[in-house]
């Protein structure tokens, strides 16, 4: 998933400048939680370091307003931000939309038919998914998993139609052509990716922003 490869990117870097050894701890699951309590919970000894998403970060909160057993604002401290990830629309093969508004023209016509995956209950690709269809009076299914890779590899295995997930988990199936990208999610087109369109030409004010950020528990 994203989270996952933006920490595997930056740690030879981080190795060199540290001079010793890091291990990457991929805690996957519940849009984040895990991976954010535990390091909430973690000695405040340096040791320990967590890159945190804004789903786990910014909106579980939120969502899970009273019942998470930490606190990002209380219980970590905000280092840097990393990076911005774009996130994708991308459909199966199978599915006979070659744009979002076909497959926009496709949900209507099948209310409850088509699955979206997400990388988890909460995450920014779940909540792309419900944004979707909130704008469009659409109705489609929502299947969270635990992370953006396995949503990502049952999307190309076809038990999904469609997933709103982050490039990073998404592109090398799409240039495999195990998958079919139809937009980017961010206002306008990017260069990255030239030949795809953004979704806001098609749904004028659709816009899904995805950051990772480096935190360390407080105190």
């Amino acid at each position: 998933g994203g989270t996952d490869l933006v920490a595997r990117s930056i740690d030879p870097k981080l190795v060199e400048v540290l001079g010793q050894k890091l291990i990457v701890d991929n805690r996957g699951g519940a849009g984040g939680n895990i991976a954010t309590e535990l390091a909430a919970r973690a000695e405040p000894d340096g040791y320990t370091m967590l890159i945190g998403s804004i789903g786990a970060i910014a909106i579980n909160p939120t969502l899970y307003a009273g019942k998470l057993p930490f606190d990002p604002q209380r219980d970590l401290a905000p280092v840097t931000l990393t990076s911005e990830v774009l996130n994708i629309l991308m459909v199966h093969p199978s599915l006979p939309a070659k744009s979002v508004k076909e497959l926009i023209n496709i949900a209507r016509a099948k209310p409850n038919q088509l699955a979206f995956s997400s990388s988890g209950l909460g995450a920014t690709d779940h909540l792309a998914g419900e944004l979707f269809n909130s704008m469009l009076g659409v109705r489609t299914i929502h299947v969270p998993y635990k992370g953006g890779g396995p949503a990502a590899v049952d999307l190309a295995a076809g038990n999904v139609q469609f997933s709103f997930n982050t490039a990073t988990a998404q592109v090398a199936l799409w240039k495999a052509g195990k998958l079919r990208a139809l937009a980017v999610l961010s206002p306008k087109r990017q260069t990255l990716f030239p030949e795809l369109p953004s979704i806001a030409e098609t749904v004028p004010g659709y816009s899904v922003n995805n950051w990772y950020g480096f935190f360390v528990p407080a105190k």
